[in-house]
């Protein structure tokens, strides 16, 4: 993380602190896998478990499936891609699109998760260091101790910060390029894309810094401040037009 943090500190300042009442604190959540199953009932998708792998069957033909938090949506080969770093780079520059320089410190900038399924974003979320909250809010609007162990500790954000959702604040050059940063390895269909961002009206200096095809839905789902968005339900009807064509 780059030592100039303006760009935090602006996020913090417009949209965090502002709505830092309706923070979500949550004891419990709902699980990956729960959520997706939630998702396949909601379409009257049969869920069989077969050798700790789920399969999926929809009018008694089998759509697709989940092993662990992967669904079919992703190709071995994809799988393998998004688990090196070195490979993923390669997939990513030959596509010509925008990764860190090995021998430069990252520019100003957010952290982004943005979840893809499909052809498009579905969900996209801030990372925002607790100790960045901490230091910046005024004396007034702190969060008591018991807050921050239950967010440090929360099930549905990132470890050592919250999730804010951005998915509507994001500039469509900057969807685009998750998009594509997700389709430049064969085969994968669905998953997290790590961006770091500069700004959000712009895709100018930002980078993809990973995938992540393991990537829970439960921080989309709930995040800690802004409207969830059903990643779950995306993913499944992802499967359903894979098994209608």
């Amino acid at each position: 993380m780059p030592e100039n943090q303006e760009a935090l500190r602006g996020f913090i300042e417009g949209h965090v602190a502002p709505s830092l009442q309706e923070i979500r604190i949550l004891k419990k959540a709902p699980s990956h896998r729960s959520l997706i199953r939630r998702a396949l009932s909601s379409r009257t998708v049969e869920v069989r478990t077969l050798d700790q792998t789920d399969v999926f069957v929809f009018g008694g033909t089998v759509i697709g499936g989940m092993d662990r938090r992967v669904t079919t949506l992703v190709s071995s080969h994809a799988r393998r891609v998004a688990a090196d770093e070195t490979l993923t780079r390669r997939h990513l520059e030959l596509q010509n699109l925008p990764v860190p320089q090995e021998d430069q410190p990252l520019p100003d900038g957010l952290d982004i998760r943005a979840y893809v399924a499909g052809p498009q974003v579905v969900a996209a979320a801030a990372y925002v260091p607790l100790a960045a909250l901490e230091e910046q809010l005024p004396p007034e609007e702190i969060l008591d101790s018991e807050q921050l162990a239950s967010l440090r500790s929360g099930p549905a954000n990132p470890e050592g910060g919250i999730a804010v959702d951005v998915t509507e604040l994001l500039d469509p050059s900057l969807t685009e390029l998750a998009a594509d940063a997700l389709w430049s390895v064969p085969g994968l269909a669905a998953g997290a894309v790590d961006l770091w961002v500069p700004q959000l009206d712009s895709a100018a200096e930002a980078v993809v810094l990973g995938l992540d095809v393991e990537a829970s839905v439960v921080t989309h789902h709930l995040p800690a401040l802004g409207e969830a968005r059903d990643v779950a339900g995306a993913i499944v009807d992802q499967l359903l037009i894979r098994a209608s064509r």
